[in-house]
Formats: C-alpha cells, sequence, structure tokens
C-alpha cells in the first residue's frame, strides 16, 4: 500500500511507514541541529562582541579557554533556539509526510513560522497576555537568524540524504 495523492510523483508514492520515519527523522533532525546554526552563524547582539573580546584579547588564557567561549554560546542557543526550531521541525516534517520532501521556500517558510512562535512564546509569557510585549525589533533579530537557520538545516538534509536530493523519474 502506498500513499497518494492529486497529481502524485515518484516522490510522493513513498510507502506510509517509510514517510513516517522520514518526517520523524526531519523533526529530529532539526530540532537538534537548528539552534546550533543559528548560534554559530548569527550571535546575539548581545554576546557577539563579548566572544569577540574574549577571543581577540591576548591575556585571557589559551587559544583553547578563548575558543571555549563558543561552545557556552552554542550551548545558550539551545535555551532561546528550542522553541523555534520545534515549531519549524513541525511545519517541515508535516511537509514531509504530505509530500515526500520540501523544498527551499517551504524552509524559509517554516524558519518565519518558528520566529512567529517565539514571539508568541514571550508575549504571552508575561502575566497579561499582551501580544505588543513581544517586540517589532525581536522578530527583526529572530526572522533572519530562523529563515537562515532553517534554509541551512534544509541544505542538511539532503546532504545527508534524510530528504531525496531530487526527485525520481516516473516509471
Amino acid at each position: 500500500m502506498t500513499m497518494s495523492l492529486p497529481g502524485a510523483t515518484a516522490a510522493t508514492t513513498i510507502p506510509p511507514r517509510e514517510r513516517w520515519l522520514q518526517a520523524l527523522g526531519v523533526l529530529v533532525f532539526v530540532s537538534l541541529v537548528g539552534p546550533a546554526i543559528g548560534a554559530v552563524l548569527f550571535p546575539t547582539p548581545l554576546s557577539g562582541p563579548y566572544i569577540w573580546w574574549t577571543l581577540l584579547t591576548h591575556d585571557q588564557g589559551s587559544l583553547g579557554d578563548r575558543l571555549s567561549v563558543l561552545g557556552y554560546v552554542v550551548l545558550g542557543s539551545y535555551v532561546l533556539g528550542m522553541v523555534p526550531a520545534v515549531a519549524a521541525a513541525l511545519v517541515m516534517a508535516v511537509a514531509t509526510l504530505l509530500r515526500g520532501r520540501f523544498g527551499y521556500a517551504v524552509a524559509a517558510g517554516a524558519g518565519v513560522f518558528g520566529a512567529l512562535a517565539v514571539w508568541l512564546t514571550f508575549a504571552v509569557s508575561n502575566s497579561t497576555a499582551n501580544l505588543q510585549s513581544g517586540s517589532a525589533a525581536m522578530l527583526a533579530v529572530f526572522v533572519p537568524i530562523c529563515v537562515v537557520a532553517a534554509l541551512v538545516c534544509r541544505w542538511l538534509l539532503g546532504l545527508v540524504r534524510i530528504l531525496p536530493r531530487k526527485v525520481p523519474a516516473p516509471p
């Protein structure tokens, strides 16, 4: 038995069990790798100057001590990055479940959805559920980070072959 949608191609006729496993792989991969990618690509405005100051000053100990700061930034990225990564991973997993694969436009949309999810989380976490408390400045920081991280994750998903690289030609 295979799943088939109207206008189905060879990529959408994957058996249901394999499609679920593929969607689960997308969900786990993006949830775990996404926050680290966001931290490496775009250090937060508050931690960026500290990182460069620590890496460039000569009186801070060995090179290993200075480079360990990057490890702390990556670990800290999971605190702020887990909500948008899981939200984007859910969108990508549903797209994988429905179609067998997804493109970079869906990944970018999933990144925007992840940024909106973290914005909404911060807005509702106040004692009064005020959507204006999650400011536009926060969105201006999170949207580019989430979109670029989602695009890199999409590229990596194809690279590690969780997603098929190309749609096979119909027989």
